[in-house]
């Protein structure tokens, strides 16, 4: 049942859309990317994740 669970949120776009927002622009401010661009990509990502959001309660409301 774990790893069931484990694999169903490791297959969520939003999962993986919220780790993206995390991750790139920590490792953009490491590699000297100016806070502007790392502002644009960070809400970019947390856009993508809302999008996401709700196409996936337009799939709930088909089903």
């Amino acid at each position: 049942m774990k790893e069931y669970l484990i694999l169903t949120i490791l297959k969520s776009k939003k999962v993986w859309f919220t780790i993206a927002a995390i991750v790139i622009p920590a490792v953009a401010r490491a590699l000297g990317v100016s806070e502007d661009a790392v502002s644009e990509i960070f809400w970019a990502l947390v856009t993508l994740t809302g999008a996401q959001g709700v196409a996936d309660l337009g799939k709930g409301a088909i089903q």
